[in-house]
Formats: structure tokens, C-alpha cells, sequence
């Protein structure tokens, strides 16, 4: 790695292989080479990034190198998640938001990017958003009836602890209609079973 700081393939086999040593990485990067000419381009310096990030805790160099990605490749929303995650993960709440309301105008029913955009809506404590964004991936994802029952239950949930009644009884309604097994209490029948219940003294 010291013999050979420049060389970002070297970075990007030592991340898999840090006890390799120089010799074999520079063959496994000439081989890299020759079957993913685009890896210069791209993963290289994506991988750069995480392991500046997990290896050395370097987060601004991290960011930097994403960013540049980006600025390069400005439609290649993984790139964007990539550096997302890390945003998200250093508390840098700001940066986060504006990058993902650029990378929704690219890929509006991308499920990462709205589990992303919802994390982010969450930190920030906008549960307009937080709803906005857990009802789109309802919507994106593939799952049987049961689950998403319980999904839409969660949501009536939130809704109520939120105040919003018109929008919890929209979610209740979804997730009676989805999981009749599951025979779903709203909060009233809730509140009137445990009432109901005689305690032994």
C-alpha cells in the first residue's frame, strides 16, 4: 500500500484483502483491469470512499470523493445512496435532505431511496414527510397481505400518536381490509377493552 499510494486499485482489492501482499494486489488489480475496464471510473473510486470511511475514519475525504463521483455521474443514483449512508450515519442532516431531494427527481420509486428519505425525515423530526415517504414504499415493495397489514396498522399507529385522526382511520381501514385475521383495535376499542378488564385486589 506505502509503495504504491496512488494506485486506487490497490485500495479497492485491500479493502477485501487487507493482509494481501503488494505483489498479489497489483496482479489482482491488472486482472480487475482487463474484465471491468469501467472500474477506474467508478468503483474504484467508490470503494476508495469506504475504505477511507470504514478503514481509517477519514469522513470528510469519504464525502469528498462521492461528491466528486457524483458530479461526474449526476444520474447514477447508487452513488447518491452511498453517500447517503454516510451522511446520515455522521448526523449530517442537512446535507442529507438536499441530496435526497435531488436524487427523488431521478429515481422517485427507487425502495432505498425512500427508506433513506424516511430515516431522514425521521431525524429530522418531520413526521409530515416520515408518512409521506413510509406510505411510497407501502406502495414500492412486494409483500403478502398479512404483512402489509400489520405495515398499514403501524402507520394508523403513528398517525394517532401524531393527532391526525382523518389520515390513522384511512391507514385502520387499510389494515382491517388487508388483514381481517389480525382483527386490528382502534385506539378507542383499545382503550374500552382495557378499561373493561377487573383487576384482583
Amino acid at each position: 500500500m506505502r509503495r504504491y499510494p496512488d494506485d486506487v486499485l490497490v485500495h479497492f482489492v485491500s479493502f477485501f484483502n487487507a493482509d494481501s501482499d503488494i505483489a498479489r494486489t497489483q496482479e489482482a488489480a491488472k486482472v480487475l483491469r482487463q474484465a471491468y475496464p469501467f472500474i477506474e471510473d467508478i468503483a474504484a473510486p467508490y470503494t476508495l470512499a469506504e475504505y477511507e470511511y470504514y478503514r481509517h475514519g477519514n469522513i470528510g475525504r469519504a464525502i469528498e470523493i462521492f461528491e466528486e463521483l457524483i458530479a461526474r455521474k449526476q444520474g447514477n443514483v447508487n452513488l447518491r445512496l452511498g453517500l447517503l449512508r454516510m451522511l446520515l450515519n455522521t448526523g449530517r442532516l442537512d446535507e442529507a435532505a438536499a441530496q435526497i431531494r435531488e436524487s427523488l427527481k431521478i429515481s422517485p420509486a427507487n425502495e432505498n431511496l425512500q427508506m433513506f428519505a424516511a430515516e431522514s425525515a425521521f431525524l429530522n423530526k418531520d413526521m409530515n414527510a416520515w408518512f409521506t415517504h413510509m406510505g411510497k414504499l407501502l406502495t414500492l415493495t412486494q409483500h403478502s397481505d398479512s404483512f402489509n397489514s400489520s405495515f398499514y396498522y403501524q402507520l394508523y399507529r403513528a398517525f394517532i400518536a401524531a393527532g391526525k385522526e382523518a389520515d390513522a382511520v384511512k391507514q385502520l381501514a387499510m389494515a382491517r381490509k388487508l388483514g381481517p385475521e389480525w382483527d386490528w383495535q382502534s385506539a378507542a376499542e383499545t382503550k374500552s377493552s382495557m378499561g373493561n378488564i377487573k383487576l384482583k385486589d
